[in-house]
């Protein structure tokens, strides 16, 4: 059983976005105004600031990015930031940079050429149509290469799974999932 909302389905598309993507927020935060762009440069720059031991250096950077990354996966943009601790901050912030250090643990192309290893399995994929984070093209990247699955388009949703219509749209992949798989 598989239920995806395409968490990095290739570092190849993720890499597209984070070349692409326009950082305003991250650059505004954090006074960054050498990155214009989150680029592969600007990427490890900005891992190394929320790696630094110096809480001078890894507070305002972790802060910056909480700012940037929550705000733009929402799909309609909050005017600030939900409230977190600095804990949450850093938290979150060192995840998703240790993913990027480590180029999402996958290869160009891995997940899409080893889906038929799965195709076997009943798959749901739910999908924000503005979802900046990881984008539509991704999911149907998946679906082209693994037609049995059951594509869910949730159109006023971006990449936050706690707004209220991606949140209903998961909350009934799963109850199908489990008709689907007797549970």
């Amino acid at each position: 059983m598989v239920l995806t909302r395409q968490f990095f389905v290739t570092f190849q598309n993720t890499g597209r976005w984070v070349d692409t993507m326009p950082m305003t927020f991250f650059r505004q935060a954090s006074g960054d105004a050498a990155c214009p762009r989150f680029t592969a440069g600007c990427c490890s720059i900005r891992r190394r600031r929320i790696l630094d031991p110096d809480p001078k250096v890894h507070v305002p950077a972790a802060e910056a990015f909480w700012e940037y990354s929550t705000r733009i996966a929402s799909f309609r943009t909050p005017a600030k930031a939900p409230d977190a601790s600095l804990e949450q901050k850093l938290h979150g912030a060192r995840m998703f940079f240790h993913y990027v250090g480590a180029k999402f643990f996958v290869k160009p192309g891995q997940l899409l050429a080893g889906i038929g290893k799965i195709r076997h399995l009943p798959c749901i994929i739910v999908q924000g149509r503005y979802d900046v984070v990881t984008r539509p093209l991704n999911a149907f990247e998946v679906k082209e290469a693994w037609p049995e699955a059951d594509l869910r388009w949730v159109i006023e949703a971006g990449h936050d799974a706690g707004e209220p219509v991606l949140m209903a749209a998961l909350t009934q992949a799963f109850e199908d999932m489990k008709t689907r798989v007797g549970r």
